[in-house]
């Protein structure tokens, strides 16, 4: 839901559900899946207006604040109930998104009937084979190479001590 925005609004008892339309039909047509987009828009819904109360209690509490200490002290127990008690709803909204989310991900991939994580995965796999190949083979020449390199160097070497034993 975070990542397709699938949330479900409330106007006059119809839902409108912002998401692509095979996620609305998987939505619509699992009524878990619908309670749940639904609970947690009201809840991310009832945190917002939680957040506006936060604010206009603040403003009023400043508003009369003349240095008294129950001002002081109703602005901090006010802080103190208030952010946690949004932070709480914030948090279990955006599970219940992410769950409605997963599932619908999850259930749109098993309908088309191919996983796009292991077809992805397939092609890495074979990404990788090709390069293990290539690199067998960059090795094997390489590994020619070498063996050209110390016969040669032993052919130098050779040469080198008997020129010097004949001198």
């Amino acid at each position: 839901m975070l990542k397709k925005n699938i949330l479900i609004k409330n106007r006059n008892k119809n839902t409108t559900i912002k998401a692509n339309d095979a996620q609305q039909k998987l939505i619509k047509k699992n009524e878990h899946l619908t309670l749940k987009a639904k609970t947690a828009q009201k809840i991310y819904n009832r945190s917002i207006f939680y957040i506006i109360i936060y604010f206009i209690g603040i403003f009023i509490i400043s508003f009369f604040d003349d240095n008294n200490f129950i001002f002081k002290f109703g602005s901090i127990v006010f802080t103190a109930i208030a952010i946690p008690s949004i932070l709480s709803l914030n948090s279990i909204s955006f599970d219940l998104m992410k769950e409605v989310d997963n599932e619908t991900i999850w259930k749109e991939n098993n309908i088309n009937g191919i996983s796009h994580s292991s077809e992805k995965n397939n092609e890495e796999i074979n990404l990788l084979k090709n390069a293990i190949e290539e690199l067998s083979q960059s090795n094997k020449v390489l590994k020619e190479n070498l063996n050209v390199i110390e016969k040669q160097s032993q052919r130098y070497i050779y040469k080198t001590k008997s020129h010097r034993k004949y001198r």
